[in-house]
């Protein structure tokens, strides 16, 4: 009663009697509450209203918040109410994901990492995704909500195109519940992973990029090679044209930038899909930063059997949508030779 008492206004403290009924005679109107008896008009004070019960306090709570918000409060039907209650019996997690942890080769299949991998990633994220348990609520998990979120992203992005509907029957959730379970469990598999597995490179680093590049791609002075990646999403409200790319479709563009054992060491994500490879690249956080000179790039140094060449800049490698500047190295524009185009395909950091 409390509860729906602060929800009212301060300053109001009624009276509860045994059999549950308020009397507000005892209690001078709060602000609030002379601004609720406006909007509804019904006063609490008026003489034949001192008494109410808890339902119909709560019918004017109700009405109130109506006449404040504009939404009025609606209850989940029944039937989905009584699938949602179904869940530590019937959910995915309590019946296939425990099945599936009895078996590694299909765990792994379904998650795309095997046990211990999950295991090792739920100690670090579970104390940011863990939720107190209250006498009123018995809260999802942390295991559960890390499970949502990868099946999410491994297997329903990028195989099946499930929706969160789809997800949230499979787990007798909510489908709001869903919704706010990825992005903040992906917010923290990034915090917590980041800084050891993607962390912002330095002079050392770029250097060892660069002779991995010379040894297994022949390619000296290289640290890295760019390029964006479309990635499909439905048009979000009044957004005109902004994410409509060239293949007809609305996208965000990833890009990103690879070593030499393709592993990714910068990615910037969100970027417009109307915009080209290189208009991403110059209003990213790397392409500012690479055309301010900011990324701790190694010295310039001499090519092998080039010296007489002098010092050259180290360089990243990018496609022909990509402008040419000291650090960033595209192929000639325009049509080739059969032998321009062999030399480019001998001297590309991707495989041929």
């Amino acid at each position: 009663m409390d509860r729906w008492m602060s929800n009212i206004g301060p300053g109001i403290h009624p009276l509860i009697s045994g059999n549950g009924e308020v009397n507000w005679s005892a209690s001078p109107p709060s602000p609030r509450m002379v601004g609720w008896t406006r909007v509804t008009g019904w006063d609490p004070l008026l003489p034949g209203n001192g008494d109410i019960g808890r339902g119909e306090l709560l019918h004017w709570a109700r009405e109130a918040s109506v006449a404040k918000t504009g939404h009025r409060w609606t209850r989940r039907p029944p039937r989905e109410l009584r699938i949602l209650q179904t869940r530590r019996q019937h959910g995915e997690y309590h019946r296939l994901v425990q099945e599936l942890r009895l078996d590694g080769e299909r765990f792994q299949r379904y998650f795309r990492l095997d046990r211990a991998q999950f295991d090792e990633l739920l100690t670090r994220v579970g104390p940011r995704i863990t939720r107190l348990e209250t006498n009123w609520r018995s809260p999802i998990s942390a295991a559960e909500r890390l499970i949502i979120c990868l099946r999410t992203f491994f297997q329903t992005y990028l195989a099946t195109g499930d929706s969160y509907r789809s997800i949230a029957y499979s787990y007798r959730v909510g489908i709001t519940t869903v919704g706010y379970i990825i992005p903040e469990v992906a917010t923290a598999i990034w915090e917590c992973l980041v800084s050891e597995f993607m962390p912002v490179p330095k002079k050392e680093d770029w250097m060892t990029i660069a002779e991995e590049f010379r040894q297994h791609w022949n390619f000296p002075n290289c640290l890295g090679s760019i390029d964006g990646k479309h990635v499909n999403i439905q048009a979000p409200s009044k957004s005109g044209s902004l994410y409509f790319n060239y293949k007809g479709t609305y996208s965000i563009v990833l890009l990103a930038v690879v070593d030499a054992r393709y592993r990714f060491r910068v990615v910037d994500v969100g970027a417009y899909g109307r915009r080209s490879d290189g208009g991403t690249l110059a209003s990213s956080k790397f392409g500012k930063a690479l055309q301010n000179g900011r990324l701790d790039l190694p010295e310039d140094r001499l090519l092998p059997e080039a010296e007489h060449l002098g010092c050259q800049p180290h360089v990243f490698v990018a496609d022909e949508a990509f402008p040419l500047q000291r650090h960033l190295m595209r192929p000639f524009p325009g049509p080739t030779s059969p032998e321009g185009t062999g030399y480019s395909i001998t001297d590309s950091p991707a495989p041929g």
